[in-house]
């Protein structure tokens, strides 16, 4: 193939050799255009003409053709066909030199301002005519509407003015009017009137003169005088086109033999050669043109494809390709000859030629792969030529000189020169940062910034799960303690507080002892809910009492429902992937344009490519309409040409493109210095992830930049302030200024991209604590931007460098820091005094108390003791009071501030003290009881003093509890921490009222009273003997307190108290209370005792009567007023009264209480006792009850018949017939008692009884 095109390329050799020769033997105007720019002595290469250039092996055909052509008279319209570069203008430069004087050339470059309604083709029309109108003379336009102004020479203009005056001085002298001279009358000599007309007549002439001179070319349009006004029409200056016949008449006087039209196919409208053909007819036509008899001939330099435009109508109609192509055949009807130009260059010799034109340049150092590319797309001689003629003059200002931009290649330079050559309006604006390539280099860091962001966050939490898998025991643990404390609190509230707690997630029931493992917490995590069970075996499924789901569960428990707490990891495959992170990050910031359009793996959000380029300032698109591509699919979407996109692709054209496309004027080296300062610096942008790596490149970044540079957002980079921070802090700190001035997004943006990949991100962190910046602490410390690997030694640089600023040291920031203190060298390590005081007061402004003191620095610990800045925990308090024995309050005791902190936080003291198995009392003497005491009172809760004095020692018992708060007595009571004294008593009584419950366990423990000397008691400020009997009395009278009868009387004995007690001041009550009180001699055994006690009741009384030596005696029968039936129920009590109660019946029962009289009715019948008839009509009287007692008691003492009667009458039926006679014969049973009773009314002649057969029944017959 190569051999085979050998031929063409000599041709165009000849053609290169030519065109370096300024000496050409031809004639054409392209000659002088030629010409080299430099001497031949120059060692410069000379720049080669673009200029058409003709050459006769190569064009010679064509002009043959073409002068064959013009032989035949009929060929009128000639074409040369061919695509740009063929070699057109070349042929008819030299068919104009053959035919020089009878050739009119035109050619159209642009068109006019586009009118209402104009068509492409009437405009191109407009602008020939204005080409034939300036190609002609003046004189032969002078009559034509398209007349010229032409410029007036002085010698014309006084002629004018000679005649004119001289026609104005005739017909004035004709009329006698010309003017009377001074000095030219009749009298004076004639010499003189001679030389003053003379004079006259010369300056007329030159005034008039210089009036002709300026009103040439003007119009008069309007002339007034003396109020009188002459007006003439204006003449328009603007060439009609459609007025043919000034064409006509411009071809009748100019009489060309040919007219060359070029350019003609730029503007796409072949029906411009419809009009032209048109137009050729009507001149060829004209009478001048005849009687010459030489036809007018058009010769037309075209393309074919713009014909192709005459079958785009017949898309209406159906898109018929058949159709399409004949219409496209009509261009053979616009000419009569069509001369095609056959194309001498194309893609497959293109890259020949350009490396004979590159040699011939003596220029060898482009690398042949970026010719042949180049080469692919350029197939036009003169854009060859051109590329060649540029690049040298481009080399010349940047390869050759001083400051020769760094690294720039020959290579690199001719890809932008190609590049330039075929995107000239995009070259152009690569100097205002607005073109295609500005473009993908945008795309470029931002690709490169979401990429290692989104990989950067990844890093993050692959380190944050390895974190989280490693604590997940101690949150599990803790979890698990929560879960337990609140499990107990609900269990109290239960019905089954002894039982024990077991859990339940989903449906299986789960051992509280396993709640500490991580995986019950996974499983939690994934069914968001956990169930509490009692049971009283805690591996056996109980009874669901309570579940924990929803809101309550995630307030409880917020930790737990993120399941990343609980995900397992493998270790290996971690640590393989954080290293291939690492290495996309690497690669991402050192990727040029060809690296990064082959890693598909990486792709950027943007918008649709219809949309407008980043930065755009016409982007008015909706961000949130995206599309996620590759940087490859970015450089065909942002780049025009493939040319461009292989230039791009194959790393002809980096990144650093705009270093080469202006002469450089820096004064290091550095390619990437220098790019930065174009792209960043100097734009003001930020650009993080770019990446130096020529040595000394950022100091000579800050050499060639301006103060300001530290102080704008193009700082932003992450090697930049890895420097600084090193070697310049006072420019750090600019830095730092500038990003927390008001932190916004770039600021945010940077300040994470750097934690996660900066080298001196410590020294950063001190710097923006010393800066001031508020949210600092909280931003570190919780910012999902900050890496869980580096959070910790950032929150103590920061700490390390915080000054006394007002910082925002939220509950995540105080939270974070009381969890890893331990690991901060803050905490751990040896400060200054100044230090020391710094961290003290940002640990007490942030509420941080210290878990451990132990882990603290001597000089810092003591601070933060001094300061109470630590939990109150058991190990905290033995380091904080230097190792004591126990840590009860007698040992708090001897630090007063030690003491102060365990006073303000009771709750926090009593569970150290529970949870440290030393200590077993909170208190161990009296002494120190009664201070603290003293102390606690009015500032703990009466539960945590409770919880105080109950975890006392026994020891610490008070002898006596004068003085202590009364807030406290009934605790102390609770616990007998105090002796059961008359005295103590009394004073308790004093303040809390009375005996209760607590008083009367400390007083029943200690099994008696005592009764010290002087029993005294303070009443106000003074000091009284305690009243014995009063202190009896409360005692007896605490049935609520102690419910036992004989444990207040046995107190009472202890008391040993003089004579018995008055009764009328004891409270009565049930039980063997009475009893005991006579038996003991406490109370006097009287009526009036009894009397006190009767509101007690029968369970008092019964058995005092049966001890009382009163009630063998006559009895009060008030004393046992409604408790007869009760006595007689008691047999001994029966015994004892009931002889007497039956012979005093009307006394102690004088109601008709039934069950009393029937009750000692009986007792009388058993004791064979008779009543008298009235009581008999009493106990009758009760009812149906008692008529058995009833009929014996009549048996046993009958009385008169009447009483008899109206005793029986008062049982009932039948009994009442013995006075209603309404039954005259009745039966009764057949006792002894009925037919004793009956016998003596029979007796008596009232009736006549007698036994009914056969049943033992008692007939009673009334008489």
């Amino acid at each position: 193939m190569f051999s085979a095109r050998r031929p063409l390329l000599s041709v165009v050799r000849v053609m290169i050799d030519e065109m370096n020769d300024p000496k050409s033997s031809r004639s054409s105007p392209g000659a002088a255009g030629g010409a080299a720019t430099t001497s031949p002595a120059s060692t410069v290469v000379s720049l080669k003409s673009l200029a058409p250039y003709y050459v006769e092996s190569q064009h010679g055909t064509y002009l043959r053709r073409l002068n064959e052509a013009i032989v035949d008279s009929r060929n009128r319209n000639i074409a040369l066909t061919g695509r740009y570069g063929t070699g057109k203008s070349s042929i008819l430069d030299r068919f104009q030199e053959m035919h020089e004087k009878a050739t009119l050339r035109l050619a159209i470059h642009t068109l006019g301002p586009e009118g209402d309604g104009d068509s492409t083709t009437n405009r191109i029309q407009k602008e020939l005519v204005k080409q034939l109108i300036y190609s002609a003379s003046p004189k032969t336009l002078r009559r034509s509407t398209f007349a010229r102004w032409a410029p007036l020479s002085l010698r014309r203009a006084g002629m004018e003015a000679f005649g004119i005056v001289s026609l104005l001085a005739v017909l004035l002298a004709l009329l006698g009017w010309l003017p009377d001279l001074a000095g030219a009358g009749e009298g004076e000599p004639w010499v003189q009137r001679v030389a003053l007309w003379a004079a006259f007549a010369v300056v007329a002439v030159l005034a008039m003169t210089g009036l002709r001179l300026l009103m040439h070319g003007r119009v008069i349009s309007n002339v007034s005088a003396a109020g009188a006004t002459v007006s003439l029409s204006e003449r328009t200056l603007t060439y009609f086109d459609k007025y043919l016949d000034e064409i006509v008449n411009y071809f009748d006087a100019q009489s060309p033999d040919f007219v060359v039209f070029e350019d003609l196919d730029r503007f796409g409208d072949p029906h411009i050669f419809e009009a032209l053909r048109e137009l050729n007819t009507l001149l060829n036509s004209t009478p001048k043109r005849i009687e010459k008899g030489k036809p007018l001939r058009f010769i037309y330099a075209v393309r074919d494809s713009l014909f192709e435009k005459l079958g785009s109508d017949t898309k209406a109609e159906g898109d018929d390709a058949a159709t399409a192509e004949t219409l496209r055949a009509n261009r053979t009807k616009f000419f009569d000859v069509v001369i095609p130009v056959v194309p001498f260059i194309s893609h497959r010799n293109a890259r020949d030629l350009l490396h004979d034109l590159l040699a011939d340049a003596k220029i060898t150092s482009i690398d042949r792969p970026l010719v042949d590319l180049v080469a692919q797309h350029a197939t036009d001689m003169r854009l060859l030529v051109n590329m060649r003629n540029e690049y040298l003059v481009f080399a010349e200002r940047l390869l050759n000189v001083h400051h020769q931009a760094p690294g720039l290649t020959p290579s690199g330079l001719f890809a932008l020169v190609a590049y330039k050559n075929f995107h000239l309006k995009d070259f152009e604006h690569i100097s205002r940062r607005g073109s295609d390539l500005d473009d993908l280099y945008r795309y470029r860091r931002d690709l490169v910034r979401t990429s290692v962001a989104r990989l950067d966050r990844r890093k993050r939490d692959l380190l944050r799960g390895r974190g989280r898998a490693h604590a997940r025991a101690d949150v599990a643990a803790r979890l698990s303690e929560r879960l337990r404390a609140v499990g107990d609190a609900s269990k109290r509230r239960s019905s089954w507080p002894s039982y024990k707690l077991r859990y339940q997630v989903g449906s299986t029931g789960v051992n509280a002892a396993d709640a500490s493992n991580p995986s019950f917490w996974a499983a939690v995590a994934d069914t968001g809910s956990v169930g509490l069970q009692l049971t009283p075996d805690p591996d056996t499924d109980g009874n669901l009492f309570m579940t924990l789901a929803g809101e309550e569960f995630a307030g409880l428990f917020p930790e737990a429902l993120d399941a990343g707490h609980w995900a397992s990891i493998d270790e290996d495959d971690l640590r393989a992937e954080i290293a291939k992170i690492d290495q996309d990050i690497s690669f991402l910031r050192g990727a040029d344009f060809s690296a990064l359009a082959s890693a598909d793996e990486f792709e950027l959000a943007v918008q649709p490519p219809t949309k407008s380029p980043p930065n755009s300032e016409t982007d008015t698109a909706d961000v949130a309409e995206t599309v996620h591509q590759t940087f490859r699919q970015l450089v065909d979407r942002t780049m025009k040409s493939d040319l461009a996109r292989d230039l791009v692709t194959r790393g002809y054209l980096d990144r650093n493109f705009a270093l080469y496309a202006a002469q450089f004027y820096g004064e290091f080296t550095g390619v990437d210095v220098a790019t930065f300062i174009v792209q960043s610096v100097q734009t003001n942008t930020m650009d993080i992830d770019y990446r130096f790596d020529s040595p000394g490149a950022i100091e000579n970044l800050l050499s060639e930049t301006s103060e300001d540079f530290t102080h704008s957002v193009s700082a932003y980079n992450v090697a930049v302030v890895d420097f600084l921070l090193e070697h310049r802090r006072d420019l750090a700190d600019n830095v730092v200024a500038r990003m927390v001035s008001s932190f916004d997004d770039q600021a945010r943006e940077f300040l994470a991209a750097y934690l996660s990949a900066g080298k001196q991100r410590s020294l950063l962190a001190a710097q923006l604590s010393a800066r001031g910046w508020r949210e600092v602490f909280t931003y570190l410390a919780k910012d999902e931007d900050v890496p869980d690997d580096a959070r910790v030694g950032l929150v103590d640089a920061a700490l390390s460098g915080a000054g006394t600023q007002g910082f925002d040291l939220g509950s995540d920031a105080a939270d974070f820091i009381g969890e890893h203190y331990k690991e901060m060298p803050t905490f751990t390590s040896a400060q200054d005094d100044s230090r020391v005081q710094t961290i003290v007061a940002l640990v007490n402004r942030a509420d941080v108390l210290v878990a451990d003191l132990s882990t603290v620095h001597e000089t810092l610990r003591a601070q933060l003791v001094a300061h109470s800045l630590y939990q109150l925990t058991a190990p905290n308090l033995y380091t904080a009071l230097g190792a004591p024995r126990t840590i009860s309050l007698d040992q708090v005791r001897e630090d007063d501030v030690v003491y102060e902190y365990c006073l303000a936080n009771p709750g926090r003291y009593l569970a150290a003290v529970r949870g440290d198995g030393n200590t077993k009392h909170t208190v161990e003497t009296a002494d120190t009881l009664r201070a603290v005491l003293a102390d606690v009172a009015g500032r703990w809760s009466d539960e945590q003093i409770d919880k105080l004095i109950s975890a006392a020692a026994p020891g610490s018992a008070l002898d006596s509890i004068a003085g202590v708060p009364s807030s406290t007595l009934r605790a102390l009571a609770a616990a007998r921490l105090f002796r059961a004294s008359i005295s103590n008593m009394e004073a308790y009584r004093a303040e809390v009222g009375a005996i209760d419950e607590n008083l009367a366990q400390l007083l029943l423990a200690a099994g008696a009273i005592e009764v010290e000397p002087g029993n005294e008691v303070l009443e106000g400020d003074e000091a009284v003997p305690a009243d014995r009997v009063v202190a009896s009395l409360a005692i007896l009278n605490a049935s609520d307190a102690i419910p036992a009868a004989r444990d207040r009387v046995s107190l009472v004995r202890s008391l040993d108290i003089d004579g018995p007690l008055p009764p009328e001041q004891l409270q009565p009550e049930g039980g063997e209370l009475l009893t005991l009180l006579i038996t003991e001699g406490i109370v006097e055994d009287d009526a009036d005792t009894f009397s006190q006690f009767h509101a007690a009741g029968w369970s008092a009384l019964e058995p005092a009567i049966v001890a009382s030596d009163y009630f063998k005696g006559s009895v009060a029968p008030e004393l046992v007023d409604g408790m007869v039936a009760q006595i007689f129920d008691s047999p001994k009590v029966r015994d004892k009264l009931g002889a007497q109660i039956v012979g005093r019946l009307g006394e102690f029962v004088p109601s008709d209480d039934g069950t009393a009289l029937t009750a000692a009715a009986s007792y009388a019948v058993a004791q064979g006792i008779t009543l008298p008839a009235h009581e008999i009509l009493r106990v009758a009287a009760t009812g149906p009850e008692a008529r058995d007692v009833t009929l014996r008691l009549l048996q046993m003492a009958p009385p008169a018949a009447a009483d008899i009667v109206a005793t029986l009458v008062e049982l009932g039926e039948p009994y009442r017939n013995l006075s209603t006679r309404q039954q005259t014969e009745f039966e009764v049973p057949f006792d002894d008692a009925h037919r004793a009773v009956f016998g003596q009314l029979e007796e008596a002649g009232l009736c006549k009884t007698s036994k009914k057969r056969l049943q033992d029944r008692l007939l009673v017959k009334l008489l």
